[in-house]
């Protein structure tokens, strides 16, 4: 059972790993995703940062929208396995508190 899940992580880092370089950061959502997949590879305090500086534009609730499109849900799923993906937990936490904040 534990090479099963351990597979599927790998995937799942390889599937981010390829995402990432298609994604051009055009817009917040598409910066969003960018730090939640750098974190997810292991680049923590880089994506952290990342994270943090593009929440603290979203100041006003018709622009929380981007959170809750897929965002946070992929944020959730990765931190089931805060082991896998160390300072996802954090991130989560991160647009949580957003959300609270802004809305």
């Amino acid at each position: 059972m534990v090479d099963v899940i351990d597979n599927k992580i790998q995937k799942a880092k390889r599937l981010i790993q390829k995402s990432l370089t298609c994604c051009h950061g055009d817009d917040t959502q598409e910066k969003l995703y960018i730090a939640i997949g750098t974190i997810a590879l292991g680049k923590k305090q880089d994506g952290l940062q990342n994270l943090q500086d593009i929440l603290s534009t979203l100041t006003h609730p018709s622009r929380i929208g981007v959170i809750r499109g897929g965002v946070l849900e992929s944020a959730e799923l990765l931190a089931r396995y805060p082991a896998e993906f160390p300072g996802i937990d954090q991130a989560l936490a991160m647009l949580k508190h957003t959300l609270q904040r802004v809305s």
